[in-house]
């Protein structure tokens, strides 16, 4: 199983939510990096949140962070109660809102594999946020 984790929404550091908490309590290093896709803002909820569309070999860049793991953890549990949180459906994956992939993610230090939760089902209604970017969606929305 892998132990790095892309996030680009509410599970970024800084966010306030027990989810968020629970995963940096079990993260050892923090570093930015983007991935290939388009980012869109879901406002139909009580907090706007993001879906990222991931698109192999485009210039459009989806920024966040990746998360190393601490192999000390239950990284089983942790993932189980992380796909919860995000809607994934392990028995019937077409049902989810959002898949757990793994994809290239791109830091200063280069290329690495992680997870990452990517849209399920059609973007086409939701508004992309042309920067990539959620923490600045946020602020300009202000």
């Amino acid at each position: 199983m892998f132990e790095k984790l892309f996030v680009y929404g509410t599970l970024m550091s800084g966010f306030n939510n027990d989810f968020a908490a629970v995963l940096h309590q079990q993260v050892h290093k923090v570093i930015p990096a983007f991935v290939t896709g388009k980012l869109y803002i879901v406002t139909n909820w009580a907090f706007p949140y993001p879906k990222a569309a991931y698109i192999p070999n485009t210039h459009s860049k989806i920024y966040g962070e990746l998360l190393y793991l601490d192999k000390a953890i239950d990284l089983e549990a942790l993932i189980s109660l992380l796909d919860e949180y995000e809607g994934v459906d392990l028995t019937y994956p077409e049902k989810g809102e959002y898949l757990r992939k793994i994809i290239p993610v791109f830091t200063e230090n280069g290329t690495e594999q992680a997870w990452a939760y990517v849209q399920n089902h059609s973007i086409s209604n939701l508004e992309l946020i042309p920067s990539g970017d959620f923490r600045q969606y946020l602020l300009e929305s202000k």
